[in-house]
């Protein structure tokens, strides 16, 4: 039977908790009057309570919360019936659910017709969180709306997810969470079930996936036994991923020294990154040895999802810009300023803490609050796995490198007059169809807007573009008053299954402050100067900057 109970943030932790031992572990709940007293209980109790305690303390105090037990998990039973029934102890088959609501709640009977339509046109379901009996690492298959937490001023890669809730089916946003189990799922495959449910879930050309799956596609290059897992390379992820219609590229640390730059790129590019990250944990200086565990923590492996990072600070970036210019040489040559050498808090998806963390660069994965005071930890990023689409053969390391040949060509794509030499430069890969689409809703319809607007719908173009949007480097001048950030003053569109490299095959679009020039469907390039064709200067009006990314403020 399916039990429902509704509570407030604050009231949840001791109800789940009550739920938990009744659903997985009622021995544990034997003898009532001693099992306070009990080590085996007072141990599991406390653990549990320490993961909800870390979840909940992230969300919105506001929120209800809706328990439903014995809710059957696709991903859990998948990993029961492969690994779990196969044991001597019996594991339970059903799991825990708990959806968040931004919406006041209190009994089943509250959610008529009407309600269920405002929660569903407001987007006031804000996901939901399995529960599994796989202690310690009880977090099952999730999807958490940023909305849900207390602090979530930050732009990721999201899809709106659609789930049920007493039956009835509501719709979020999101990205994909769950922690390892530790014995059919390392970080690893919790990586890829997590990079699939997002892909097969946004995208018709890709399927989810089940854990089973992943186990069946390793098989014949696995050189040992599979379970229990102890993890999977770089090369075994990209593997996989290729299998499942993706195109991965593999970029390392020891051989980029553009590394973060192109990290940088594909997230802002709207694409999830698989970041294997090595890290050493040690003790603390002065604290003594007290367990098993503090004599082997050398160097370790794992694996996490780069989603997304936090909204970049106007005034940090300009500063940034100044001294990067400022240490350049006083010459009449161009320089440019690659938007994607600016640091950034990135905003991760790791199976070991609750989701939408945020991290650096250099310090990648952080220790839970309790281990904080006994140990230190380093960690550094080793490689990361873009996965692309099947046809973009070109990588964001050439674009980049192509998008500077092409404005060092131009005698005009400089933004402003007045800074002839000095100019930002962001590179990102954008779907042909949405980026045309954001052209027609934010471009303007005078002068050389209206015939870059329509040079730019009627171009022909592959699925992915490579956008190259040019700003003034002394951005305040000309900035969007909605995010602070520089408008474009001038615009590169690279095809993206073009590698050729030499001449100018790759180029679909270049517009600088007053010219454009296309290449048309016979392959004929046409140069638009429309001051000439006037009599009168028109220059390009500025616009904003395209973003892959959702903003989960405005979203």
């Amino acid at each position: 039977m399916i039990v429902s109970k509704f509570f407030s943030v604050q009231d949840a932790i001791p109800h789940i908790l009550d739920i938990y031992f009744e659903a997985f572990y009622p021995f544990l709940l034997k003898q009532d009057d001693e099992k306070e007293d009990r080590l085996e209980y007072t141990i599991h109790k406390k653990e549990v309570e320490e993961k909800l305690k870390e979840l909940f303390s992230q969300l919105r105090t506001e929120l209800t919360v809706l328990i439903e037990t014995n809710y059957i998990d696709k991903v859990y039973r998948d990993c029961y019936y492969k690994f779990f029934s196969t044991k001597l102890d019996p594991y339970p088959r059903n799991c825990i659910r708990i959806s968040l609501f931004d919406y006041d709640l209190n009994a089943l009977e509250t959610l008529d017709s009407n309600t269920i339509n405002e929660i569903n046109k407001k987007f006031l379901y804000l996901g939901s969180i399995v529960i599994r009996p796989t202690f310690p690492n009880i977090i099952g298959r999730s999807v958490i709306s940023p909305k849900a937490l207390c602090n979530h001023d930050f732009k990721i890669c999201a899809t709106k997810f659609s789930t049920t809730a007493c039956g009835i089916q509501f719709k979020t946003f999101g990205f994909p969470h769950a922690s390892q189990d530790g014995q059919i799922l390392s970080c690893a495959e919790t990586t890829l079930w997590s990079i699939m449910e997002y892909f097969g879930t946004k995208f018709s050309e890709y399927a989810t996936i089940l854990p089973s799956k992943i186990i069946k596609l390793l098989a014949d290059v696995s050189d040992e036994r599979q379970l229990p897992s102890t993890g999977l390379t770089v090369s075994n992820i990209s593997y996989v991923l290729k299998k499942l219609g993706l195109e991965p590229k593999i970029y390392s640390s020891l051989k980029a020294q553009d590394f973060e730059s192109l990290l940088n790129c594909y997230i802002q590019s709207g694409i999830p990154l698989v970041v294997s990250v090595n890290f050493k944990v040690a003790l603390k200086k002065g604290q003594a040895q007290t367990e098993d565990k503090d004599k082997n923590r050398g160097d370790n492996n794992h694996a996490i999802i780069c989603i997304g990072h936090t909204k970049e600070v106007a005034s940090e970036c300009e500063s940034t810009i100044a001294n990067y210019f400022q240490k350049q040489p006083k010459t009449p040559s161009l320089k440019i300023f690659d938007w994607e050498y600016l640091a950034k808090e990135y905003i991760l998806m790791d199976d070991s803490t609750p989701a939408y963390r945020k991290a650096t660069f250099s310090r990648m994965l952080t220790l839970r609050e309790k281990d904080k005071e006994k140990y230190d930890i380093e960690s550094q990023i080793k490689h990361f796995v873009a996965p692309l689409y099947h046809r973009v053969y070109m990588d964001a390391r050439f674009a980049k490198e192509k998008m500077h040949i092409y404005i060092n060509e131009r005698k005009n794509l400089y933004p402003l007059k007045n800074v002839p030499n000095k100019v930002i430069l962001r590179t990102l890969l954008a779907p042909s169809r949405l980026y045309k689409q954001y052209i027609i809703c934010n471009m303007g319809n005078n002068g050389l807007n209206k015939e870059l607007k329509n040079a730019i719908v009627s171009l022909e173009m592959p699925k992915f573009i490579w956008v190259g949007e040019i700003s003034a480097f002394d951005f305040s001048k000309e900035i969007d008053p909605e995010t602070q950030m520089p408008l474009v003053r001038g615009l590169i569109i690279l095809d993206s299954t073009e590698i050729c490299a030499t001449g100018h095959d790759a180029v679909l679009l270049i517009c600088d402050s007053e010219v454009i020039t296309y290449r048309d469907s016979s392959g004929e390039i046409i140069s638009l100067d429309i001051s000439k064709m006037i009599g009168k200067s028109v220059p390009l009006q500025s616009f904003k900057r395209f973003e892959n990314l959702k903003d989960c403020i405005t979203t």
